[in-house]
């Protein structure tokens, strides 16, 4: 049942006003909602919007921010996975695993060479256009994201 139609309901029940037949009942019935479409459909987009699995727009730029710049140039399937990538962790996070599954979020070519002995990791990523537009706060979040007790070398090359 629509907005419209519980707003008619509503209004007949009480047989007071018969709004299919009194004109000026009814005009005032669309104009009631004409004005809660436009509350209806906004909400219903910012719900769309709330949620990685099915935002499309804005809603999408704004988380990807969190984790650099957003990327218009992929597909949004490919933009839902990598941010659904980014935002889920777990026991595995951290194992080179899961470090693995952060990197390919950011960049489709990386690699990562451990030196245990130094307690140092070196990843080195292959540039695109989501990095080039914000080089440093990738780096800043790669760093953030990497357990604290790790030294880590991030390098973004144009050749891989």
């Amino acid at each position: 049942m629509t907005v419209k139609e519980r707003i008619n309901s509503i209004i007949s029940v009480f047989g007071v006003y018969d709004v299919e037949r009194n004109i000026f009942v009814r005009a005032e019935s669309e104009a009631y909602w004409a004005g809660l479409k436009i509350l209806v459909d906004m909400f219903t987009e910012m719900q769309t919007e709330c949620f990685v699995v099915t935002a499309v727009g804005y809603g999408l730029s704004k988380k990807e921010e969190l984790f650099g710049s957003p990327d218009e140039e992929s597909s949004t399937e490919i933009r839902r996975q990598r941010l659904l990538s980014s935002l889920s962790v777990d026991e595995t996070a951290f194992t080179l695993d899961g470090v693995e599954r952060f990197l390919n979020s950011l960049s489709d070519s990386h690699t990562i060479t451990e030196n245990p002995t130094q307690n140092k990791i070196s990843v080195k990523l292959a540039n695109n256009s989501r990095i080039e537009r914000d080089p440093d706060k990738i780096i800043s979040l790669i760093e953030a994201f990497l357990p604290a007790h790790l030294n880590a070398d991030v390098e973004i090359v144009t050749d891989m």
